[in-house]
């Protein structure tokens, strides 16, 4: 009879008491912060066990009515390379990274080549956003074409037109008569329009000062000169008009000034722009032939400025960089003192120069393609100077003898770029497209962020 009750209680007491069952949750969960790159993630989902007829069901209840966003699909995918197409521009495009790129297709360089298959990982519905350019902010490459058959700045354009918005056409030379002598390159301008890319038309002088001085010293010369350049601007349907008046005499700094005065005074009413090269410097010493001619004060009254920063050190100087901080630096500080910062542009070179190391004498421009190249060939160990930021090396040629190179990399850029903003400067230049490898460009959009 005790046993009967004692079961009948204990069965009592089972119905009557609740069960509670434990839900352990598994995975990550849907906060972002649990994602490595900051993304909202899927949570990964245990393999569910079928309950057995005695153990309830238990539903689970959502912490808010909040919709869960999916994590865009990612993939793998082919892609044949095109005539143009670096590592670096596929990384851009595709929100992935040359190093995921070259682990994926097990590369041993950042070399590709035209219809290569590669691999590319990256998020396929969502391209990564090419940066976005302020209309006001000049980035202005210098388009050259020496042969009929020179396309070095062409492939630059193709390759590079997201991150510049302007390109100068250095094909125009000035005669003795005002008129305009030039190498048609129909091709750049054409790719310029369809890529909505801004041209200018550069003027230069055959780098002769006599020549420039015959032009200056004539007001007849002087008008001649600007309808004929206005004629190739009407022609090309260029949108502005860069001077590139090198190595003239000191003397016709007054000259000079003038012809200034009547290009802008034609030009700006018509709605063109107007850009001055002009030689870098820290000081005004108005009888030096080299940068005397320049009136930075006066000029930048009258059209903005290209700084020509770099050439400190060349073939006819001793080992150094061609475009250092420090100097750089200084130059602007002379500048933005006598003309307003956003009519100024930094000129950012894409070569450096090689010396004998036994003698300091110079022997060649290189370009940073041809840099690259002898690195790769050499494995050089490349140094940076702190005091200048710039990079360089040393390695022995075919003949064994020693030389020297210093020369521009992201680093160099990159702390050139800093400048344009701690001056607030309208614009940088670079000199010249078809020179410069994805490096150069890199560090340029990093400071356009």
């Amino acid at each position: 009879m005790k046993q009967k009750l004692l079961t009948a209680f204990l069965v009592t007491l089972l119905f009557l008491l609740p069960i509670t069952i434990e839900v352990e949750a598994k995975g990550p969960g849907n906060s972002s912060q649990n994602s490595k790159h900051n993304r909202t993630v899927e949570p990964i989902v245990s393999p569910i066990v079928e309950p057995t007829v005695e153990e309830p069901v238990v539903t689970p209840i959502p912490e808010n009515n909040d919709p869960i966003e999916e994590e865009p699909k990612q993939s793998l995918f082919t892609y044949i390379v095109q005539s143009g197409d670096t590592l670096w521009k596929l990384s851009m495009t595709f929100g992935t990274t040359v190093e995921e790129i070259k682990t994926i297709n097990k590369l041993t360089s950042d070399m590709i080549f035209v219809g290569q298959v590669l691999l590319i990982p990256g998020v396929t519905e969502q391209p990564a956003e090419q940066p976005v350019i302020q209309s006001d902010f000049l980035i202005l490459g210098y388009y050259t074409k020496y042969w009929s058959t020179d396309l070095n700045s062409y492939r630059s354009l193709e390759s590079y037109h997201t991150h510049l918005n302007s390109i100068a056409v250095t094909t125009f030379q000035v005669d003795n008569k005002g008129n305009i002598e030039s190498m048609a390159a129909p091709e750049a301008l054409k790719l310029a329009k369809e890529k909505s890319v801004r041209t200018y038309a550069t003027i230069q002088n055959h780098f002769q000062p006599a020549l420039t001085h015959t032009i200056l010293s004539s007001s007849e010369l002087r008008k001649t000169t600007i309808t004929n350049i206005y004629a190739v601007v009407l022609e090309n349907d260029f949108h502005g008009v860069n001077i590139d008046f090198e190595n003239m005499y000191a003397t016709d700094r007054q000259l000079f000034n003038q012809f200034i005065k009547e290009v802008s005074e034609f030009f700006k009413p018509k709605g063109y722009d107007v850009i001055v090269s002009v030689t870098a410097k820290t000081a005004d010493n108005p009888t030096w032939a080299w940068s005397g001619t320049f009136d930075y004060a006066f000029l930048g009254q009258h059209a903005k400025l290209q700084l020509m920063t770099y050439d400190n050190s060349g073939t006819w100087s001793a080992p150094g960089a061609t475009s250092g901080v420090d100097w750089v630096e200084n130059v602007l500080k002379y500048a933005t003192a006598l003309v307003p910062s956003e009519n100024l542009l930094i000129g950012l070179p894409a070569y450096g120069y090689e010396w004998y190391s036994a003698t300091g004498q110079g022997i060649r421009a290189l370009s940073m393609r041809q840099i690259e190249t002898i690195l790769s060939q050499t494995k050089a160990t490349v140094h940076f100077d702190e005091k200048t930021q710039t990079p360089f090396f040393s390695y022995r040629d075919d003949q064994g003898t020693e030389r020297v190179v210093w020369f521009e990399d992201e680093r160099s850029i990159s702390a050139k770029m800093k400048l344009v903003s701690k001056y607030n400067l309208g614009g940088v230049s670079m000199w010249r497209m078809g020179q410069e490898t994805d490096q150069f460009w890199q560090a340029v959009t990093t400071h356009l962020k």
